[in-house]
């Protein structure tokens, strides 16, 4: 038995006798061991000095590059250490990572062989290949003793690593308070900066260490130094929601309203982080509770997204505005909604009573009142949690019905008599109140009679006259907002679904608007002074204070619907149909409603509160026949949504829709746009697997070679998909099967890793190149190989991939196929004429390639192929030798 094995197996018997015999001194293993190697892994003194003393070699590296001493110095073996040293071995000498053996102790916590390497002369500023010196890295293990006998011998207290980072920066990362100290004492520049601008004082905040942040205060005392982006401390330990910290910078006088070169604030910081107590701080301290970053948010913005009620209520109590645009022009009150909270707040909401109110379309006073102190914030949340409202849906819907009774006059009753419009608190429902309605549903207190311009309201009965039944003047309606009556004009209804307040009918049904008195049916009724009626004769609508666009007609041409007005009125003046309006009649399927409100002037190319047209919106619902309408009323086909930058046509592709994608291309949707990963509609119905959408874009004129912004075409997609038809429809439309992606990989590559034997047949007859190498020179074989995919491998040697072909390693196919244990691919290979006597780059045949992945068949299948082989070598050399 060798040495090695003796060593490796534990056998001292057999070692004496290999060594009287010098079996094999220096032979090495699969992993490059030695046995001298071995010795001092297991820290067998004796047996290393029999070595020692038999001439074993000092400085043979294994196959990481580590000496005995490397060993010795990992594994705290300080025997062996002083043993080494002393016959002579190198302590400067470096693994494949440059790390030498006190980098390596340090690495390990070897305090003892530390100090035996520092004596014996180690350079204790030596630099690994990862940029740090040994004194980093006892200051990451936390060996402070090592430490201070690193300084005490000349390592460089403010050597630079990689990214930047100094001893300094380390230790403060790490919240080792005795190590500054040392670093302090021996010279160590506590406000340097890394790569990122980052101090001492920006890593100890964000990890949240206090004693540490204090220590570099009391040393720098430079509490708002920012970073290269402009974050403080104060901002990077909101941002790290480290509570502590922000108390102790704050007590240094930490300025709160410092911002970042984005505009972040510590308070929306803090908020991002769904921290109460530390809003509360910040505030508390005089943080500006409406202070916007770049984009127009405030802290409110980031909390009603998040939906923390809690956190909205602190805000709201400290007078956050809860109808501040952002950039997109979202408010908060719209973002809490639009996340499915409801439109009848309950009594836990917290923009409760918050409403902008129905008589001047503010604030109302509850939340235009000046901010409680902090004192009062419980008082002011047990307020807004103490009125109730019903969550009943037809309860809301009673109220309602009762509201607009008021609003709509006097009626007459059943005897003739003209009813008071008051609202009547007996029509309440039982165990309701007048406060638990919102705002929006409250009946107005009576009002003393004054010579004001709400003197004529509906709700002043004191002092008016009855008005005639069923007509109620626009303007004295509070909140009310006038639009042209061109549905009364032309003798057209009201638009479907939504009530008098322009509003979505909850029940669904047509909510008819009261007309202006100048438009009610028959004769119009004047009131005099004591209180009877005249009939006068009916007055056009010029009494009307807002001058209405005058509609002539509409002619229906090839390029869509144009309405023409009178010269002289502008149709953009007047108050038409809302965005939301005629978003959610495109939301609901109302094709009605859409196709009065376009009628009346709205807007085509419409979004919504995400960015999204009016024709995502319909192609996302499959709606062909709101599309049409859009495209007859000229909506642009080709406008992206603001998220993913999707047009209509990605939308249809995706979805599937023949249809719409036949409507959108003859309208002149761009077949090649772009979306924000840069795909085309191709792209979509490659991933919907669309056959028949694949084949319309195609033969109206797609690019089939586009490219995503990775270099990824629609074959690339295809192939990972595993849809063969897709793919024989691309490649017979010139799809070309050699494009490469940014990252290198064909379409027959990435059909070799995910095992697809019928593509790759397709794209080799269709003429991908079998031969191709990816940038590490590794073929198709290596993939096929590594995968152990032997039906793959059969399938290249038949169209001529060569068997021995080596990469940048110099790996062969073989190689890889045993360092992963395939047998059944190894046997295929070997029968296919792979050499068994190629070495890689760090000296490895397929025999130590087969030992590695400790499969033992597999071994015993090289060996024996080896014997094979060898046997046929001499036979061949005695027959030429005959």
């Amino acid at each position: 038995m060798s040495v090695l094995d003796a060593l490796k197996n534990g056998q001292s018997k057999n070692l004496i006798n290999g060594l009287s015999e010098k079996n094999g001194l220096n032979k090495v293993d699969s992993r490059g061991y030695t046995a001298l190697h071995w010795a001092c892994h297991y820290r067998r003194l004796a047996e290393m000095r029999k070595l020692l003393d038999a001439g074993v070699l000092l400085s043979h590296p294994n196959k990481d590059g580590n000496t005995a001493l490397h060993l010795a110095a990992q594994v705290g073996f300080v025997e062996g250490v002083e043993e080494l040293l002393l016959r002579g071995a190198d302590p400067e000498a470096i693994d494949l990572n440059g790390c030498t053996p006190l980098i390596q102790a340090c690495q390990k916590k070897q305090e003892a062989a530390i100090q035996l390497l520092i004596k014996s002369g180690s350079d204790v500023n030596h630099f690994t290949r990862e940029g740090y010196t040994a004194l980093h890295y006892a200051i990451i293990s936390g060996l402070e003793s090592s430490m201070s006998l690193l300084l005490s011998n000349g390592a460089d207290a403010n050597a630079v690593g990689r990214n930047g980072y100094r001893a300094a920066h380390i230790a403060a990362a790490k919240g080792r308070v005795s190590a500054l100290r040392l670093l302090v004492n021996h010279g160590a520049d506590c406000i340097s900066r890394n790569w990122l601008g980052y101090t001492p004082l920006h890593l100890s905040a964000a990890r949240g260490y206090k004693d540490t942040t204090r220590f570099l205060l009391n040393v720098t005392g430079d509490v708002n130094c920012p970073d290269y982006v402009g974050s403080t401390p104060l901002l990077l330990a909101c941002q790290n929601n480290k509570e502590n910290v922000v108390k102790l910078l704050l007590e240094h006088g930490a300025q709160i309203e410092l911002a970042n070169k984005h505009g972040k604030t510590p308070l929306q910081a803090a908020t991002a982080n769904s921290s109460v107590s530390l809003v509360r701080l910040l505030l508390q301290h005089g943080a500006e509770v409406d202070r916007t970053d770049n984009y127009g948010t405030t802290a409110l913005h980031i909390a009603s997204k998040l939906q923390i009620e809690e956190l909205i209520y602190l805000l709201i109590s400290f007078g956050a505005s809860a109808y501040a645009k952002q950039e997109r022009g979202r408010t908060p009150y719209e973002m809490y909604v639009s996340s499915g909270r409801g439109y009848f707040f309950s009594s836990s909401s917290p923009f409760y009573n918050r409403s902008p109110s129905l008589s001047n379309g503010y604030l109302s006073s509850a939340s235009s009142a000046s901010s409680p102190q902090p004192c009062m914030i419980p008082s002011v949340m047990a307020r807004l949690q103490s009125n109730s409202a019903s969550r009943s849906l037809s309860r809301c819907n009673q109220l309602l019905f009762h509201r607009k009774r008021e609003l709509s006059g006097p009626s007459l009753s059943r005897d003739g008599r003209p009813q008071s419009p008051g609202f009547s608190y007996a029509a309440l429902p039982s165990g309701d109140s007048v406060n638990s309605l919102p705002l929006k549903l409250r009946p107005e207190p009576p009002r003393a009679a004054s010579y004001s311009s709400r003197k004529d309201s509906v709700n002043d009965q004191s002092s008016s006259p009855p008005l005639p039944p069923n007509c109620l003047l626009p303007h004295n309606v509070p909140g009310r907002r006038l639009r042209p009556d061109i549905f009364k004009r032309f003798g057209l209804g009201q638009l479907n679904g939504l009530d008098s307040d322009g509003e979505i009918n909850s029940t669904g049904g047509l909510a008819q608007e009261q007309p202006p008195p100048s438009l009610c049916n028959g004769a119009e009724e004047k009131v005099n002074r004591n209180g009877a009626i005249n009939e006068v004769p009916p007055q056009r609508s010029q009494s009307l204070r807002v001058s209405q666009p005058k509609y002539i007609k509409e002619i229906v041409t090839r390029t869509g619907v144009h309405v023409f007005y009178e010269q002289g009125s502008h149709q953009d003046q007047h108050v038409g149909p809302c965005d939301m309006t005629i978003v959610t009649s495109v939301q609901m399927g109302s094709l009605a409603a859409l196709r009065n409100a376009l009628r009346d002037g709205a807007n085509a190319n419409a979004r919504d509160s995400n960015g999204n047209t009016l024709l995502h919106l319909a192609c996302n619902s499959t709606n062909l026949a709101i599309v049409e309408l859009l495209l007859s009323y000229d909506a642009d086909p080709n406008l992206k949504e603001e998220t993913l930058e999707d047009t209509p046509l990605h939308i249809a592709a995706r979805r599937g829709d023949l249809k719409i994608l036949q409507t959108l291309i003859r309208h002149n949707a761009n077949l090649n746009a772009r979306n924000f990963n840069g795909e085309t509609a191709l792209h979509s119905a490659v991933r919907k697997d669309g056959e028949s959408a694949m084949r319309l874009l195609l033969d109206a004129g797609a690019d089939v070679n586009a490219r995503d912004s990775d270099g990824v075409t629609a074959l690339h997609l295809a192939v990972s998909l595993g849809s063969l038809y897709a793919v024989k429809l691309l490649l017979l439309r010139k799809a070309d099967p050699n494009k490469r992606e940014k990252n290198g990989r064909t379409p027959l590559r990435r059909a070799c890793e995910e095992g697809q034997l019928i593509v790759i047949q397709s794209l080799i007859e269709a003429g991908a190149e079998v031969d191709e190498i990816d940038w590490h020179d590794r073929t198709l074989l290596h993939v096929a190989a590594a995968d152990g995919n032997t039906d793959i491998a059969k399938l290249l040697l038949q169209f001529g991939c060569p068997v021995d072909a080596q990469d940048d390693q110099l790996l062969t196919p073989l190689h890889m196929c045993c360092m992963k244990g395939h047998i059944k691919t190894a046997e295929f290979l070997c029968e296919a004429g792979a050499s068994l006597h190629l070495s890689d780059a760090r000296g490895r045949t397929i025999e130590d390639c087969a030992e590695e992945s400790g499969n033992v068949p597999l071994l015993l299948f090289i060996q024996s192929m080896l014997e094979v082989q060898s046997e046929e070598s001499t036979n061949s050399q005695d027959s030429t030798s005959e």
